[in-house]
């Protein structure tokens, strides 16, 4: 592990990149919940692939849709992050519809998670009810430094509590969603905080299904840098570093005068064709190494993503961090090309309850 974290770290700074906070890899969780019964099964799935089609149809931020008719009927929603346009909940959006299907292809009722949103589809209505299972909690594998524990801890219960009525509340266009930076340092650093409740909820059972997340969050994240709680009706998330739209970047320090330049030295004229080779040897090398670490790096996760399926014990959370490695300090490399990498879900089950899910993250 040490010397993987070595090497990551070389190639990183080999590009000169400098990193203020690791991008956050987009994560999910899907749940498959009641079995079709085997009479049902065919009309309730055309039925189930007509709601999905009509759920894809509209460029909104939420929508939710009934197909079919008793006992055949569908009901099913989506909802996307409140900050996000209308083309990344889109892109959300269709990638969860055909996910769900994929690996839910026999429920009755099924849910997912991403970053950007979530959807589900159920044969008993569940619009404007409050429900807060199945839960999903996700959490920083790193704890907080630079304050005591209990001090942060308080800071996150206190900034969720005051934006939780803002967002049962509701805005203009119909959202229940709020977002909150507060400094938890001397030095001004910032957390950052994020509440959302599918609009259907009145706001007074929005409010109690984020408190009830609120409440939740000591049990899985105490002091970590970043942590979340999903229920299907609403969910809670804050984090160390900004992580939604229009969030307040942290301020930088002041840099201190720069030295005065020295003279420039007398230097004879280079030799015609002479800065070209050299650009052109120069990114060539450059492009070859790239690619050399993108094929090793892809090849390293595609092994640990097989040998990690179906574990639950502990040797599946080191296999989790190694690959998240990869991905972050890739992520941070390809974004020197304007690419992306292709998402790495990780998830593991609780050995105890079936309904919850615990994500290391990052």
């Amino acid at each position: 592990m040490a010397d993987l974290r070595t090497f990551l770290l070389i190639v990183v700074f080999s590009f000169q990149l400098a990193i203020t906070s690791a991008q956050p890899i987009m994560l999910y969780n899907f749940s498959c919940l009641d079995k079709l019964v085997h009479s049902q099964s065919h009309m309730y799935q055309d039925n189930l692939a007509r709601l999905l089609r009509n759920l894809n149809s509209t460029d909104s931020r939420f929508n939710n849709s009934t197909m079919g008719e008793s006992p055949d009927q569908v009901y099913g929603l989506y909802l996307c992050r409140g900050d996000v346009t209308e083309k990344i909940c889109r892109s959300c959006v269709d990638n969860a519809t055909s996910t769900i299907v994929n690996n839910c292809p026999s429920s009755a009722s099924a849910l997912i998670f991403y970053d950007n949103c979530m959807l589900r589809y159920s044969n008993a209505s569940f619009f404007g009810k409050l429900d807060e299972w199945p839960i999903v909690y996700m959490y920083d594998i790193y704890n907080i430094t630079g304050t005591s524990v209990g001090s942060f801890d308080g800071v996150v219960n206190d900034t969720l509590n005051n934006i939780a009525m803002t967002a049962a509340m509701g805005d203009r266009l119909g959202q229940k969603f709020a977002t909150m930076e507060t400094n938890y340092t001397a030095d001004n650093r910032t957390l950052y905080a994020l509440e959302q409740c599918t609009p259907d909820l009145s706001s007074g059972n929005c409010y109690t299904c984020l408190a009830d997340c609120i409440a939740r969050l000591p049990s899985c994240c105490g002091g970590k840098r970043g942590g979340r709680v999903l229920f299907p009706s609403c969910n809670i998330r804050y984090e160390i570093y900004p992580f939604y739209a229009n969030a307040a970047a942290p301020a930088p320090a002041p840099a201190p005068a720069p030295p005065p330049p020295p003279a420039a030295p007398h230097r004879p004229p280079p030799a015609i064709g002479k800065k070209k080779i050299s650009t052109a040897i120069i990114t060539g090398a450059t492009v070859a190494t790239v690619g050399f670490v993108l094929l090793f790096a892809m090849a390293v996760v595609y092994f640990i993503r097989r040998k990690a399926k179906n574990r639950t014990d502990a040797s599946y959370f080191k296999l989790v961090d190694i690959a998240s490695l990869i991905a972050e300090s890739l992520n941070t490399i390809l974004a020197l090309f304007k690419l992306q990498l292709i998402i790495f879900p990780t998830r593991i089950r609780s050995a105890k309850e079936d309904s919850v899910w615990y994500i290391r993250e990052y």
